[in-house]
């Protein structure tokens, strides 16, 4: 396991974390600063999978709060390559 302080998406770019201290299970990204954010990098999975070398991925958990759609969408030639895919 690699932790890395990122963010994913669709294209490589910043973006703000936008945190909730009452419930951090609802932190999200954001364009807009504010008192509670934090700039992030943002990353595609495609780019991740080329520095990290993709091995044997058992298993890939996605929970982003909204941001799904974006986040596959960076991951495109990931997913063309997996053998069972699960929703």
């Amino acid at each position: 396991m690699v932790c890395k302080n990122m963010a994913l998406g669709s294209v490589k770019t910043k973006m703000q974390i936008s945190t909730n201290f009452q419930n951090m299970g609802r932190n999200r990204v954001t364009t807009t600063a504010n008192p509670n954010s934090f700039e992030i990098d943002v990353v595609r999975i495609d780019d991740v999978i080329k520095e990290f070398g993709q091995g044997e991925i058992g298993l890939v958990k996605i929970d982003v709060e909204g941001f799904e759609v974006e986040v596959l969408r960076g991951g495109e030639e990931f997913l063309k390559n997996l053998v069972h895919l699960s929703f």
